[in-house]
């Protein structure tokens, strides 16, 4: 798309990306971080407010790295106040693909979860030092303090979280939400309290809210993509499970076990429903077929480790799993983060 490549030859270049932060500066200011800070401290269990649209008014000047508080995270983290030279790959990405703008941003320094993810960076030819720092949620603090986890703990009980399968952006996930609630239901028998953790875009739909509702489970979500607490918030819902569930391989998954939650994935038929086919076309185009191959095997690997774990358990062979695509054994102290990421 036009848009697509004008953005690329921009981003290239330190002065194009500067160009492209400062007139969206211009049009929001700091609106990113006023609505963030403004939703702090609001309940966990509070999406109408919590999924509510946030300008885009970037801190970052890569683009990407404004996404899910990930770079605030690590700014924090590294007691770093400026922006990042630096870009985060913004999720876990499968079958080797490389997304079309990692080819172009000038910064010097590329950031990923494992060495299986920096491996096949450079094996597409990408000439930057990548750095594997593990599951990024391990240098966000949760939002709640001892007090405020033990006085919801004490409120909830005994909690199992729940994430379903994410919409995106123009893609709506649809799987049988009959057999999914049913499952959910029949695992919380165990549970005092079961929290259903939406993505913001499904959190936005009434008849997702009204689906659980019905069943008495509280809705939570972990915030707006530009919500720089979106980490944060994520990890609070974390720990304060005692074990979780989900429906689809994600990121989630690893970042459960590795704060220690066991995770159940009940497996279901998925399917991707395109705002048209054009979006749809768009969504496929990102793997080629190797590609796609691949990460149908690997999302497989990942699956068949977690989906027989309804006695929540967690095996060595999931934490190997999860160390090999999420980097569990990569994380950073402080001086070895700044080391890596400020000095090139």
């Amino acid at each position: 798309m036009l848009k697509d490549r004008i953005k690329r030859n921009l981003i290239s270049h330190a002065f194009g990306s500067q160009l492209i932060y400062q007139i969206s500066r211009l049009k929001n200011g700091s609106a990113m971080m006023k609505a963030s800070e403004a939703r702090e401290h609001l309940p966990l269990i509070d999406e109408a407010r919590l999924a509510a649209p946030i300008a885009y008014g970037p801190i970052e000047r890569v683009i990407d790295n404004n996404m899910y508080g990930q770079a605030y995270a690590l700014r924090q983290y590294m007691q770093h106040h400026r922006p990042l030279n630096a870009y985060i790959e913004h999720g876990l990405f499968w079958g080797g693909m490389i997304h079309a703008d990692e080819y172009h941003w000038h910064v010097p320094t590329y950031i990923t979860f494992s060495p299986l993810r920096k491996a096949d960076i450079l094996a597409k030819g990408i000439q930057k030092k990548v750095v594997p720092i593990g599951p990024y949620i391990h240098y966000a603090p949760s939002l709640l303090d001892h007090d405020e986890m033990a006085e919801l703990k004490r409120k909830l009980g005994r909690v199992l979280l729940v994430f379903p399968s994410k919409s995106i952006p123009n893609i709506q996930s649809s799987f049988d939400a009959d057999a999914f609630v049913q499952e959910v239901d029949r695992v919380a028998k165990e549970f005092d309290s079961v929290l259903i953790s939406l993505y913001y875009l499904d959190a936005a739909r009434p008849e997702n809210i009204q689906r659980y509702q019905a069943r008495g489970w509280h809705i939570v979500t972990a915030g707006h993509k530009y919500d720089q607490f979106f980490l944060s918030r994520q990890r609070s819902l974390i720990e304060l499970a005692d074990a979780t569930l989900s429906n689809e391989v994600g990121t989630h998954v690893g970042y459960c076990i590795h704060l220690n939650k066991p995770h159940y994935l009940f497996q279901q038929k998925l399917e991707r429903i395109g705002s048209s086919a054009a979006e749809l076309q768009r969504e496929l185009r990102l793997y080629d077929a190797d590609e796609d191959a691949r990460r149908n095997a690997e999302k497989e690997e990942v699956a068949q480790a977690f989906a027989f774990n309804q006695a929540f358990d967690i095996t060595p062979e999931q934490r190997l799993i999860v160390d090999k695509y999420w980097g569990s054994s990569s994380v950073m102290d402080v001086d070895s983060m700044r080391s890596a990421l400020l000095t090139v």
